[in-house]
């Protein structure tokens, strides 16, 4: 529990998990209840396959958004679809992992927003790399360091207009 001095207002995170489900809520005194997630998970064995199914939900009180998210994986395949109540859009995505890459293409089914997406993960990190056709291409580098671990991305806008590029770093303490 938490208490803002300059607010005068007590917070709190309560937490709940075992094996297959999770329930999480996030409170405060001048709002009561702010945000409640929760998920559930099962493997089922399909064709001598285990399956890892799992169903995630967050609601904002605050913004009545709520956020759902359904995935599948098993073995070097995943597929998950997105959806956001706030925007009305889902978007339907697939991993497939081949030695150290991982693919993860997606679309946006109420927009038509395809994705492309490239991972690769390092000794010393990771490099995440994303296409969106005739917008942008985004690059993202992670180099674990002995205190934390460096960031640095890259936009590369497709039609023009200055790239960024920005670098950060995560402090260990």
């Amino acid at each position: 529990m938490d208490y803002d001095i300059s607010s005068r207002k007590f917070s709190t995170n309560t937490k709940w998990f075992n094996d297959r489900v999770g329930i999480e809520v996030d409170a405060d005194s001048e709002d009561l209840i702010t945000q409640v997630q929760g998920h559930i998970k099962q493997t089922f064995t399909q064709n001598d396959r285990d399956v890892n199914a799992k169903l995630s939900s967050v609601y904002d009180a605050l913004t009545q958004k709520v956020t759902a998210t359904f995935g599948l994986a098993s073995g070097d395949v995943a597929a998950q679809v997105d959806f956001d109540n706030d925007t009305k859009e889902s978007v339907i995505g697939v991993a497939y992992k081949v030695k150290e890459f991982t693919a993860h293409p997606s679309i946006n089914v109420k927009s038509g927003e395809v994705k492309y997406g490239i991972s690769r993960a390092l000794s010393s990190g990771d490099i995440d790399a994303v296409l969106t056709p005739n917008d942008n291409v985004e690059v993202e580098w992670t180099d674990k360091a002995k205190n934390g671990a460096w960031k640095t991305k890259l936009n590369y806008p497709l039609n023009g207009g200055a790239t960024k590029i920005s670098f950060a770093r995560d402090f260990d303490c």
